[in-house]
């Protein structure tokens, strides 16, 4: 199969940290410093929200107000990311920037 050398049409590419850049869920993460109750709520939420019953939107915010992450949580969760990236994760996106495109990771 012959290679186009042409970059792809597009500038920029935004990437899920959650089970695509690694191998991690960062709510899952932050989870494990509450209560089980909270966990279950959580769940729950995530679960509602995946179904359709909930707006994802409405389960983000509401996940992250049961949590309450402190700064160090959050700092935490940004090393977690690092030390769980997939492999060749850092030189994919490395190789988007030589092409010039504009990478972002969201959470």
């Amino acid at each position: 199969m012959k290679r186009n050398p042409t970059p792809p049409p597009y500038d920029g590419i935004v990437f899920d940290c959650d089970s695509t850049l690694a191998t991690i869920e960062g709510i899952e993460e932050l989870a494990r410093d509450v209560t089980t109750d909270v966990r279950e709520r959580i769940k729950e939420l995530t679960s509602r929200a995946m179904d359709g019953e909930l707006p994802l939107q409405d389960a983000y915010g509401a996940r992250l107000e049961l949590l309450g992450p402190t700064q160090e949580q959050v700092d935490r969760i940004g090393s977690l990311y690092i030390e769980n990236a997939l492999p060749h994760a850092r030189e994919v996106m490395a190789a988007l920037r030589f092409l010039g495109k504009h990478v972002a990771v969201v959470s």
